[in-house]
């Protein structure tokens, strides 16, 4: 049974069982038993006086029990209130209208009783401001689910620290502009694992729009990701992460990466090495990146992991890129037993994959890549550092670049420009 919120809650005495005006002075309406519980958050109708503004008090009249009202559910006027007594087994519904505030629950759901924050249906429930930092927090938290939020221009959007079993469908985070360009300024998980993020859409970050750091285990499906200064999604340090089924579009730089750590973290306490195994990316569509100028090319998946799958997925119109397999400083010298199959790599104006060189102290080994379409790349000078670009590869069909012959393995892989060879 329903808790709500929305700057308050629309309730009306005549919904009531006993049909007799209650007596009260704020809108709250508590079941003895707060199992199964629904609140709400809305902008306040008051049975004797009308409706009221949020910000308005309502007239000082006691109620008769301060405890326990009357009825099916319990009203509050903002997010605050209603996150800080949901429990397991309640639903707390978010009534259309801009909030404001942080959303924190202050409990846990349960595996058999999740506590649940969702948009009420048919409405628009927004989170916006931005001295948010962030505007959801479930660090801690576990069994919450976050369903029909809207999350617009705020600092940044969610922490997500040793949160576990948790899932995040529906919403829309648009617009998290953080001055310093902080790593955590869109969905930022730390050791957190089992959580699932589905359907969702994801827009304009002034860093990366998705970060999984030492968190293992997550689902990441069927999301819609858009325009991250630096990454659209990373995985830094984690195991068993699943992205599958994404539509990622980015016109700011990369796409995705997947590494070990190097003072990363929300205090920048982590450095592993050879710390990024048995992650999945597959049926994902990467459909561009943009021009670096004179840079190092924007890639699609710049990679440097162990024992990952990339499989299914659709490349196209890169302009670095479309996958790297790179070997660099300290977060990027394992590159091994990764399986590249059955992919899909098309018309990028750099080439379809990059390999990189290395040197002591960095390892790429036991890589496979199988059964994919290598086809129509251009390869395009934006980097004008580099005079062989010029020299050699200008205009050229280039769907393979590699600075060393082994570590890799290619096998009955199409290639072809505008005809197979």
């Amino acid at each position: 049974m329903p808790i709500s919120c929305r700057s308050g809650a629309k309730r009306d005495y005549r919904d009531r069982d006993d049909a007799k005006p209650p007596i009260f002075r704020t809108a709250v309406w508590r079941r003895p038993s707060v199992s199964q519980q629904t609140f709400h958050c809305r902008r306040i109708r008051h049975p004797l006086c009308g409706w009221r503004h949020p910000d308005r008090p309502l007239p000082k009249l006691q109620p008769r029990n301060p405890q326990v009202w009357y009825g099916k559910q319990a009203a509050y006027q903002a997010l605050a209130g209603a996150s800080a007594v949901a429990v397991a087994g309640n639903k707390v519904l978010i009534r259309g209208g801009v909030y404001r505030e942080i959303l924190k629950p202050r409990h846990s759901g349960t595996k058999s009783k999740p506590l649940i924050f969702r948009g009420y249906k048919g409405e628009t429930a927004i989170i916006s401001g931005n001295h948010l930092k962030p505007a959801i927090d479930i660090s801690y938290r576990s069994h919450l689910i976050l369903e029909n939020i809207e999350v617009h221009d705020v600092r940044r959007w969610l922490y997500g620290r040793d949160a576990d079993y948790n899932q995040i469908i529906n919403c829309r985070f648009i617009g998290a502009h953080d001055p310093n360009g902080s790593s955590k300024t869109g969905l930022f998980f730390e050791q957190a694992d089992h959580n699932r993020i589905i359907n969702n859409l994801f827009d304009g970050t002034t860093q990366d729009n998705l970060s999984l750091v030492k968190s293992d285990s997550n689902l990441v499906q069927g999301n819609r990701f858009r325009n991250g200064k630096h990454t659209l999604w990373t995985i830094k340090c984690g195991n068993k992460n699943i992205i599958r089924g994404n539509d990622l579009y980015n016109e700011l730089q990369k796409i995705g990466e997947i590494y070990d750590c190097h003072n990363v973290g929300f205090d920048h306490q982590f450095d592993d090495d050879d710390a990024t195994k048995h992650n999945l990316v597959e049926d994902n569509d990467f459909t561009y990146t943009p021009s670096s100028g004179r840079h190092s090319p924007y890639a699609g998946i710049q990679h440097a992991a162990q024992q990952s799958i990339i499989r299914h997925n659709r490349f196209r119109h890169t302009i670095g890129p479309a996958m790297q397999l790179a070997l660099y400083g300290k977060e990027a010298r394992y590159n091994t037993g990764n399986r590249i199959y059955n992919n899909t790599f098309h018309a990028t104006s750099f080439a379809a994959i990059e390999i990189a060189l290395g040197g002591k102290g960095y390892h790429l080994d036991d890589n496979l890549l199988v059964n994919n379409s290598f086809t129509r790349s251009i390869f395009v000078v934006n980097d004008e550092r580099w005079d062989w670009y010029n020299r050699f590869l200008r205009g050229a069909p280039v769907q393979i670049k590699t600075a060393r012959l082994d570590g890799f393995f290619f096998d009955n892989n199409l290639i072809f420009n505008e005809e197979a060879g």
